[in-house]
């Protein structure tokens, strides 16, 4: 998969995403302190809401040692990712999918198991 917008002579076309558990994206992703301003950034995807308008997104960072809710992820093709990065689970929202830009990669199953275990113990501490 390459990586990068979809686009046709330099302007950035229409298209429809399928958004899948573990799936990394680049997106907008909102500031904490503010909604409506965001960084462009690359997300780790749980999953689509029921009224599939936004999608339940965690961020990825290249800022480490932050906090204890973070999963530490080397650079591979698989992933897209192109540095070492961690994925904040104590940064998980919803964000509306006209804020994700195009795919970037994916988790494998090794990480994904772990990114889940951690999430699962975020949300029941």
């Amino acid at each position: 998969m390459k990586n990068g917008p979809p686009s046709r002579r330099g302007h950035l076309v229409a298209v429809s995403f399928k958004f899948c558990l573990g799936d990394i994206y680049q997106a907008k992703f909102p500031f904490e302190e503010d909604k409506y301003q965001y960084k462009e950034r690359a997300v780790l995807v749980w999953r689509l809401n029921d009224n599939q308008q936004e999608v339940l997104s965690s961020k990825i960072t290249g800022t480490m040692g932050r906090s204890i809710w973070e999963l530490a992820l080397q650079p591979s093709v698989r992933s897209g990712l192109t540095k070492p990065c961690v994925i904040r689970v104590d940064q998980t929202k919803y964000i509306p999918i006209t804020y994700f830009l195009y795919p970037r990669g994916a988790l494998n199953a090794f990480e994904l198991a772990a990114i889940r275990k951690l999430f699962l113990e975020y949300v029941n501490r």
